[in-house]
């Protein structure tokens, strides 16, 4: 019977220098992305009173963004910069351009957040 890793595969890559911080960072930045991007429209109706219509908007733009961001700009990038450096700034990115986002701003803000958010995004899933 063949099996992808044993558990004394799974022990040993525990021990690796730093992979626990990693996964833990890794879990917050997902956990984190998950609740903002879930609850975010609804900050958006209550707060900018947009319309189900205008979220959509949002988000197929946003989609749009990340599809661009992930196949033309992420591998030069990559290959200048390489993953771990690309890793750590991108989630730094994501998460002053979240962080920004708290306090109270206009509506046309998100058309500029955004795309720098699924940019930053895609650099992190990279």
């Amino acid at each position: 019977q063949m099996h992808l890793f044993h558990s004394r595969d799974l022990k040993e890559m525990f021990r690796l220098k730093g992979l626990g911080i990693l996964l833990a960072g890794v879990f917050i930045v997902s956990f984190g992305w998950a609740y903002y991007w879930g609850f975010l429209p609804v900050t958006w109706i209550k707060e900018l009173q947009l319309t189900p219509q205008d979220v959509g908007d949002f988000f197929a733009y946003a989609s749009l963004m990340y599809a661009l961001s992930s196949s033309l700009f992420i591998r030069p990038i990559l290959d200048k910069w390489g993953e771990g450096r690309v890793t750590f700034l991108s989630v730094i990115g994501l998460g002053i351009s979240v962080g920004l986002l708290y306090f109270k701003i206009n509506y046309e803000i998100f058309w500029i957040a955004i795309p720098i958010q699924q940019f930053m995004l895609a650099l992190f899933l990279a």
